[in-house]
């Protein structure tokens, strides 16, 4: 779970206010990687899930609009959305 987790990010529920969905999404996608997958895959010091989105949420975000980043944490740290159900988003979306 963790390397599918890691790998690939939930897909990016912009705000209506996002100036540039494509690089909103671009950045998404690699401050993902640089955060939620180096700590979830450290060698050294791997992260559980939740420690691991503790320390995502205070990355700084590129371009991303602050509605959609606010949006993404809130997902990502919904008691409900377990690396399980991000599994399961993920791969709804890459069908």
């Amino acid at each position: 779970h963790r390397h599918i987790v890691a790998g690939e990010p939930p897909p990016v529920v912009h705000s209506a206010c996002c100036q540039d969905q494509w690089k909103c999404s671009e950045d998404w996608c690699q401050v993902w990687w640089n955060g939620i997958g180096h700590y979830l895959l450290d060698g050294h010091n791997p992260q559980p899930y939740t420690s691991a989105v503790l320390q995502f949420q205070s990355l700084s975000y590129g371009y991303m609009d602050l509605e959609c980043w606010n949006a993404m944490i809130a997902l990502i740290k919904g008691r409900r959305h377990s690396t399980m159900r991000m599994t399961s988003l993920t791969a709804q979306h890459e069908v």
